[in-house]
């Protein structure tokens, strides 16, 4: 369980994120029972997470930034805090199969 993997966000379904938790959980070691456990209690985290992703992001008006420069730099905040919340979610199911791992 020490390989770094890639937490699958972008474009994907919560279906795709649980079949993705499985698979990663049993290379590391998990039996599939125990990788579906690990799913089972990442599910309702990553309701609670993503909810935060579909919340509007705003530049505070100090920023005195234009329209113009608020548009062209959004796709890239917007991009920074998925990458946020998919950290986030990586290192909760990391914590979730070590403890099965453990148990």
């Amino acid at each position: 369980m020490g390989e770094v993997v890639e937490f699958p966000v972008h474009g994907r379904t919560l279906q795709q994120t649980e079949s993705w938790i499985v698979k990663t959980c049993m290379k590391g070691g998990l039996t599939r029972e125990m990788a579906l456990e690990v799913a089972a209690e990442y599910k309702p985290i990553h309701e609670i997470l993503f909810d935060m992703e579909k919340s509007k992001l705003s530049i505070p008006p100090e920023a005195a930034l234009s329209d113009q420069q608020v548009a062209a730099i959004m796709p890239a905040v917007r991009d920074l805090y998925l990458g946020q919340l998919s950290r986030a979610a990586h290192i909760i199911v990391g914590l979730l199969a070590r403890e099965k791992l453990r148990s």
